[in-house]
């Protein structure tokens, strides 16, 4: 079973349903590559500079989400080849689940994908992979999931997969 960060959950569930209303698909057709989240984190950094304070990313078949923390916790929503901002609602108390731009290393995801499907067996269809940190023991870890109940969990460069229930489980 796998746990999220309950206090990032409503607010990654919020957001979610807004990169879903964002419309189309990634026009890259690359939302699950290494380049994908390249083209994406260099919106961001333009956006938000280069040691933006991030609470999550995540990646789905529509594009790439950033859940920020700064002044006020805002989400900015990369599909292709723009970048909207969107009003999140964050629970109080959440620099402790921070983490720095600079962190999230576009290379974890075939990485990912690739421990994905050695688990699986054979190709997989990713659905979502996400980043953040553990409220447990406060890693910073890569989650993917994919259809067909395949779920891996690894460090924040794509190192050390493994599959999401064996990885540190969050209360």
């Amino acid at each position: 079973m796998i746990r999220r960060n309950w206090r990032v959950l409503p607010v990654a569930a919020i957001a979610s349903l807004l990169l879903a209303a964002c419309g189309g698909d990634d026009p890259s057709g690359e939302p699950f590559t290494g380049d994908g989240l390249e083209r994406a984190l260099d919106a961001v950094r333009e956006e938000a500079g280069e040691d933006a304070s991030l609470l999550l990313v995540q990646i789905t078949d529509r594009g790439a989400e950033f859940q920020l923390l700064g002044e006020r916790a805002r989400g900015l929503i990369y599909t292709g080849e723009t970048l909207q901002e969107t009003e999140i609602v964050a629970a109080g108390g959440l620099s402790e689940a921070a983490f720095p731009l600079s962190q999230v290393d576009p290379e974890a995801v075939p990485a990912l994908i690739e421990a994905a499907e050695e688990q699986a067996g054979e190709e997989i269809d990713p659905v979502a992979i996400t980043l953040e940190r553990s409220t447990l023991d406060g890693e910073l870890r890569w989650t993917l999931n994919a259809q067909g109940g395949v779920a891996v969990s690894a460090g924040p460069d794509g190192s050390e997969p493994v599959p999401a229930v064996d990885a540190p489980q969050q209360p």
